[in-house]
C-alpha cells in the first residue's frame, strides 16, 4: 500500500454507510478545506458525470474571444483530439480536488496550464486578456456543477462545505499566472464567500454575447461528441442532457435551438433521478481518481498524461519529454 493510501486509511474509516458525512462533520472547514472538497466532490463522480459536466461546461468557456484560441483554425485539440481534451481537462480538476491547491500535484497541474497559456497567448493575445473569463472558470469549479444540481431541487452544499469550496477557489486563484506575469489573485478581486462565487457566475452569465464562427464550431463539436456516446436512437436525448442545463444566452450565440419542453423535462428528470438514486446508495469506498489508478494498475492501461505528470516527482518537464502532445491543448 502506498504512503498516501496508508495516511488516508489512518485518518478515514470508510466502512460505514454514510462515512463521508461522518468524516466531514469531524473536519474544520478552514484548516481542512481541501479534504472537505475532495470528500464532497470526488466520491460520487464517474466517467459519465465527467463527460456530462464537460458537455455542459466547455461551451460556457468557448463563448466570446476565447473560442479562437481553442479552435485555432480547426487545429485545436478540442476539434482534432476531442477525447484527449476531455480527459486532460477533467484530470486537471481531479488533481485539484483530490490533492488541494496547496499540494505539489496541483502546483504541477497549474504549471502545465500556465505554460500553455504563455505559449498560446503569444499567438492569440486578445483571447487571453479578459480577466472576467479567468475568474469565471475558477468560479465554475467552485460552484458550477453544484448550482446545476440545485436547479433540479437537489440539496446544495452545507455551510461547512461552502466555506471549504470558497477557500478552495481563493487558493486556486493564487496559482494561475495572468498574461502580465502576476498571480491572477493580484489582478482581479477574488470572491471571499460561497455566495459571492455564485453571484459572480450569475453576473458573468448575464453578459450579452454575439455569435462568432469559432464559438459555434467549438460548441457543436462538444455536443456532437457527447451525443455519439449514446446509442443512435437516444442521441437527441443525449444532446438534450447537455443543452437542458445551458443558460439562455448560450443558444443564440452558438446558433443552436433550445431543447423542446418535453425532452428538456425528460433530460432534467433523468439527471435528477440518477443523482438522487446515487445519494441513496451507500457512500462509495473509493474516489473516482482512486478507481482510475486501480483500473490502470489492474489492466496496464496508462493513466491520462496529466495525472501521470502530476504524480511524477519530475513534474511537467518529465511529461513534455515523454509526450510532446502534452503541449497541445
Amino acid at each position: 500500500m502506498s504512503e498516501d493510501r496508508q495516511r488516508t486509511h489512518q485518518s478515514e474509516n470508510r466502512s460505514s454507510y454514510r462515512w463521508i458525512r461522518e468524516r466531514i462533520e469531524k473536519l474544520d472547514p478552514v484548516r481542512d478545506y481541501a479534504e472537505i472538497v475532495k470528500l464532497s466532490t470526488l466520491f460520487r463522480m464517474n466517467q459519465f458525470m465527467g463527460n456530462w459536466v464537460f458537455a455542459v461546461t466547455m461551451p460556457r468557456f468557448t463563448i466570446g474571444p476565447s473560442a479562437s484560441a481553442i479552435a485555432r483554425d480547426g487545429k485545436g485539440k478540442l476539434l482534432v483530439k476531442h477525447d484527449r481534451r476531455i480527459d486532460d481537462t477533467t484530470n486537471h480538476f481531479l488533481v485539484w480536488a483530490e490533492h488541494g491547491p496547496e499540494s505539489p500535484q496541483t502546483l504541477r497541474s497549474t504549471e502545465i496550464i500556465n505554460t500553455l497559456h504563455v505559449k498560446w497567448a503569444k499567438e492569440y493575445p486578445a483571447e487571453f486578456e479578459d480577466p472576467d473569463l479567468w475568474l469565471y472558470v475558477i468560479a465554475w469549479e467552485v460552484c458550477g456543477p453544484t448550482s446545476l444540481l440545485m436547479s433540479l431541487g437537489l440539496p446544495g452544499p452545507s455551510e461547512k462545505e461552502q466555506i471549504a469550496l470558497s477557500l478552495f477557489g481563493q487558493k486556486l486563484a493564487e496559482l494561475f499566472i495572468y498574461i502580465d506575469g502576476r498571480p491572477f489573485s493580484q489582478v482581479y478581486p477574488i470572491p471571499t464567500s460561497y455566495d459571492e462565487w455564485v453571484a459572480y457566475v450569475h453576473k458573468y452569465e448575464s453578459r450579452p454575447w454575439t455569435r462568432n464562427s469559432d464559438t459555434v464550431v467549438c460548441a457543436n463539436n462538444v455536443l456532437d461528441n457527447f451525443e455519439k456516446s449514446f446509442p443512435r436512437p437516444l442521441r437527441a436525448f443525449g444532446r438534450a442532457l447537455a443543452t437542458s442545463f445551458w443558460y439562455e444566452h448560450m443558444f443564440s450565440c452558438n446558433g443552436i435551438k433550445p431543447p423542446g419542453r418535453v425532452i428538456r423535462w425528460a433530460a432534467r428528470t433523468f439527471m435528477k433521478g440518477m443523482v438522487s438514486i446515487g445519494n441513496l446508495m451507500p457512500d462509495p469506498k473509493e474516489s473516482f481518481p482512486e478507481k482510475l489508478r486501480r483500473e490502470s494498475a489492474t489492466t496496464g492501461k496508462p493513466l491520462n498524461t496529466v495525472m501521470r505528470a502530476t504524480q511524477c516527482p519530475m513534474g511537467f518537464g518529465a511529461m513534455k519529454a515523454a509526450d510532446p502532445e502534452s503541449q497541445k491543448q
